[in-house]
């Protein structure tokens, strides 16, 4: 097979279109993936396909970290409530969490008083935050080291293939190779000379 046929078709798209979610940035994701294959250097179509792989798994648990602090903050508002619940009772307190955490600034501060009166601060709110999701937040976790292993693994198997095929050829190469002789020799009690020189002993 020529060099041309090793060399992977660039006009063609076997992979489809990146796994990406809405909202998510199309140029970031080729950013990433041109980085990657700058990185791994493909030429194969099974390097093409690592690259591709590698690059979705680092974008997955980018995404993972991501949904994380996303995940606590959306936590917070029912936090913040049932931290309030036993002084105001349920109506009230989740009404004053919304407040806390809604647009209108001048009800912000009204909210903000009312905590700030109860000693109920943000690393509070977190704590009770972090407490309700936490479930949710260690399967985030389990996601996101999944996608960081199979991503170590496909870089260690393109490495290892990468290595595989520089040892062949250098087999190849050195099946290809000959010592070069100009002369056969053989070796003789005084030494090793050529096969075409003959030594003639005077009588003793």
């Amino acid at each position: 097979m020529s060099d041309e046929q090793n060399e992977p078709n660039e006009s063609v798209d076997f992979f489809g279109p990146p796994p990406l979610l809405r909202g998510e940035d199309e140029a970031l994701y080729k950013a990433l993936l041109s980085e990657v294959e700058r990185m791994i250097e493909p030429k194969t179509i099974l390097d093409r396909m690592d690259a591709r792989d590698i690059t979705d798994k680092i974008w997955e648990a980018q995404r993972y970290k991501r949904l994380e602090p996303r995940l606590i903050e959306s936590a917070s508002v029912s936090a913040l409530a049932n931290l309030l619940v036993p002084i105001l009772g349920s109506v009230a307190a989740f009404e004053a969490a919304n407040k806390y955490y809604g647009q209108d600034s001048r009800k912000r501060r009204v909210a903000a008083d009312l905590l700030a009166h109860y000693k109920i601060t943000d690393e509070t709110i977190l704590a009770r935050a972090l407490a309700q999701s936490g479930s949710a937040i260690g399967n985030i976790d389990r996601l996101i080291a999944a996608r960081e292993k199979s991503r170590n693994n496909v870089f260690k198997d393109h490495q290892r293939r990468r290595e595989s095929a520089a040892k062949l050829a250098n087999i190849e190469e050195a099946k290809t190779k000959r010592p070069a002789t100009d002369k056969a020799y053989r070796i003789k009690p005084e030494g090793i000379l050529p096969a075409n020189i003959n030594i003639h002993h005077g009588d003793r």
